[in-house]
């Protein structure tokens, strides 16, 4: 008779359930079709809902956050597509498996991003205030799990081409990473897609720290940095805050606008009598509030001013540009 320990049997079990944790394996293939498949219905359920709140309401309030999630998927397709390639032997295939995560790990800032869309709920006498959390929830849910299981995806094929040790730095490093890229998208404005349109370009701006307090601060200006080098360059001095849209980065300064190109050439000027308010984009149209409670409306690309509309411009004032 064979006499089994279960103290030992619980101890191997942790042991396998540990070595399986730092040793991630690739994921199977049946595995990653039926997540990518689950996560498609989500996304299906999520723009459902979002239509349905359209249809019931008329209103259009949350009109980017479908777009928004639909640029969360590019780090899970990279990623698969990575996960196939990993397995090329011919060097065009591991050099676009190389190439593949690294596309991987600069899109993925996109998924989680997904979570700052809460920051625009707000309530809406035509439609029920739990009905916006329930959509904006799903919609931040499906989200995180995409950049979840791509993650994890990656974790396998990074683990097997090499090593566990490398696959956990590159775990750990992508955390820290994926907030500054959400930083950079929702503060600063830049798009993901922005390394490739616009490579090796930072705009920066920001407030002196004063001696003489708050009141005292003054701006240091519009910069441009060559992440390359790491050289900047003053643009304008005036200038307190920007955004960067349609390839073009618009300062606010003490008299009106200044418009760069991302290699720092002058885009256009727009001279405002009156004190300007932050710069608000959707599509091809820039809003920007004065001081009299006016909005400046203009062309993005050209500024040609278009109109100045009494009153603040709501419905698409506070859109991410996508």
């Amino acid at each position: 008779m064979v006499h089994l320990n279960p103290s030992a049997l619980r101890l191997t079990g942790y042991s396998a359930r540990m070595t399986e944790l730092l040793h991630p394996r690739p994921m199977n293939r049946s595995v990653l079709a039926f997540v990518t498949v689950a996560l498609a219905l989500m996304y299906a359920l999520c723009v459902m809902m979002f239509a349905a709140r359209v249809r019931n309401s008329g209103e259009w309030t949350y009109f980017f956050v479908p777009g928004n999630l639909a640029l969360a998927w590019l780090p899970l397709l990279f990623a698969i597509l990575c996960h196939q390639l990993s397995q090329a032997t011919t060097p065009l295939g591991r050099t676009l498996a190389v190439a593949s995560g690294m596309l991987w790990l600069l899109f993925l800032p996109n998924a989680p991003y997904v979570l700052t869309d809460l920051q625009h709920y707000q309530d809406s006498p035509l439609i029920a205030g739990w009905y916006d959390g329930l959509m904006l929830g799903a919609f931040v849910a499906t989200g995180m799990l995409l950049g979840l299981f791509s993650l994890l995806l990656m974790h396998g094929v990074i683990a097997k081409q090499a090593g566990a040790v490398a696959s956990w730095c590159v775990v750990l490093a992508a955390m820290p990473l994926c907030g500054f890229g959400i930083y950079v998208g929702r503060v600063l404005r830049w798009n993901s897609w922005d390394a490739i349109v616009a490579p090796g370009t930072l705009a920066l701006t920001g407030w002196e720290k004063p001696k003489a307090g708050p009141r005292a601060a003054k701006s240091i200006g519009l910069w441009l940095v060559d992440t390359g080098t790491w050289r900047r360059r003053l643009l304008d001095r005036e200038i307190d805050s920007f955004r960067f849209a349609g390839g073009v980065v618009v300062g606010v300064r003490r008299n009106g606008l200044s418009a760069y190109a991302p290699d720092g050439s002058l885009r256009y000027r727009i001279e405002e009598a009156l004190q300007l308010g932050v710069i608000s984009t959707a599509g091809s149209y820039l809003y920007v509030p004065r001081a009299d409670g006016r909005t400046l409306v203009a062309d993005l690309a050209s500024g040609r001013v278009l109109r100045r509309v009494a009153g603040g411009v709501q419905p698409f004032q506070d859109a991410d540009t996508w």
